[in-house]
C-alpha cells in the first residue's frame, strides 16, 4: 500500500513501445436530414427505455454508413445494453466509426487498444488514437497518456499530460499529480502542492489520496504535525477503503490499523473525538460524490 511511486494504472503491466504513427479519420460521412431524423428519434427511444429499439436502430443507420451511429452502437455493444454484450464488435464499430469521420471514437479505440479490451493490447496503435482524443479534451485519454509517458521516463510529456487530465476532474490524475509534486517527479517538489492534489482526489473517492495526506501531516511535510489533522485524513481513508474496496480491505486491514493505533498513540482524548468528528463532517459533505452514506466509525 506504501509503494509511493506507483501509478495506479501501471496494473495494467504496460509494455515499452515508442510511438512515432498518426491517426488520421477520413472525411465524415454527412448525414441526410432522413438519417438524422432517424438517429434522433433512436436517441430519444433509448431515453425512454427502449434499449433494444433504439440499439436496432443504431445498427440500421450504421449499416448505411452514418458513423455517429457505428459509435453509439459501440458503446451499447461494449456495456451490453440492449444488446449482447460484445466487446470486439463494440471495437470494431468503435473504430470504423473513427474512420469514417468521427473523431470522439478515438478515444474508445485508443482505450480498447490500450487495456486488450476488444483487441489484443498494443500500446503503440493506443497512443496516437489516445493523443488524438487528449486533443480534443477527454481527460481520460490524457490520464491515460501521463501514464504512458511515465514508462517511457518522459516526465515532461507525463507531467503534461497527467496535470491537463488532474486539471478536468481526474481522479487518479490528480492522485498522480500528487505523487509527482511529493517526489519531484518531472516538476518543483511541493508537499503543499501535492497535498493540495491528493485532497482533490479523495474528494472523488480516492483512498490511496487519503491516505497520502493523512502521511504527509504526520511526518510533518506540509507543517507542524497535528493530531487532528493527521488523523481526520486517516479515519477519511479507513472509510473510503471500507466502502470503496472491501476486498483490499480485507488484505490489508492488520497494517492499516496498526497504523492507526500508531498515529493514535500521539493524540489526546480531545484530539480523538475532534478528528472522528472532523472526518464525520467532511464524508457528509462529499459523500454525493463517494457514492456512498458514511457512518462516520472510522
Amino acid at each position: 500500500m506504501e509503494n509511493r511511486l506507483k501509478l495506479a494504472a501501471l496494473a495494467l503491466s504496460l509494455m515499452i513501445a515508442a510511438c512515432q504513427s498518426q491517426v488520421q479519420p477520413t472525411a465524415k460521412t454527412e448525414p441526410s436530414p432522413h438519417h438524422q431524423a432517424e438517429l434522433d428519434r433512436y436517441v430519444e427511444m433509448y431515453r425512454n427505455d427502449q434499449s433494444e429499439e433504439a440499439v436496432q436502430g443504431y445498427l440500421k443507420l450504421a449499416e448505411e454508413g452514418f458513423p455517429e451511429a457505428m459509435y453509439a452502437l459501440s458503446i451499447h455493444l461494449n456495456s451490453g445494453l440492449g444488446i449482447e454484450q460484445n466487446s470486439k464488435q463494440a471495437f470494431e464499430w468503435s473504430k470504423k466509426a473513427f474512420e469514417n469521420g468521427y473523431k470522439p471514437a478515438a478515444a474508445f479505440v485508443g482505450e480498447s487498444y490500450y487495456v486488450g479490451n476488444g483487441v489484443v493490447k498494443n500500446i503503440t496503435k493506443a497512443v496516437p488514437y489516445l493523443t488524438e482524443a487528449a486533443d480534443q479534451g477527454n481527460m481520460h485519454s490524457m490520464f491515460y497518456l501521463g501514464t504512458y509517458y511515465y514508462t517511457q521516463n518522459d516526465p515532461a510529456n507525463s507531467v503534461k499530460w497527467t496535470k491537463k487530465a488532474a486539471e478536468l476532474g481526474h481522479a487518479s490524475a490528480s492522485n498522480n499529480l500528487g505523487i509527482f509534486y511529493e517526489t519531484g517527479f518531472g516538476i518543483d517538489q511541493s508537499y503543499r502542492k501535492a497535498r493540495r492534489s491528493f485532497i482533490r482526489a479523495a474528494r472523488k473517492g480516492a483512498i490511496a489520496s487519503a491516505y497520502s495526506v493523512s502521511n504527509l501531516s504526520f511526518e510533518g511535510k506540509t507543517g507542524e504535525p497535528d493530531p487532528i489533522d493527521y488523523l481526520k485524513w486517516l479515519y477519511i481513508a479507513i472509510e473510503l477503503h471500507q466502502k470503496k474496496d472491501p476486498s483490499s480491505w480485507d488484505r490489508e486491514r492488520e497494517e492499516v490499523l496498526s497504523k492507526k493505533a500508531k498515529y493514535e498513540a500521539g493524540a489526546s482524548p480531545a484530539d480523538l473525538t475532534a478528528a472522528r468528528e472532523a472526518s464525520k463532517v467532511w464524508l457528509g459533505l462529499y459523500e454525493h460524490h463517494l457514492g456512498f452514506t458514511s457512518t462516520g466509525r472510522s
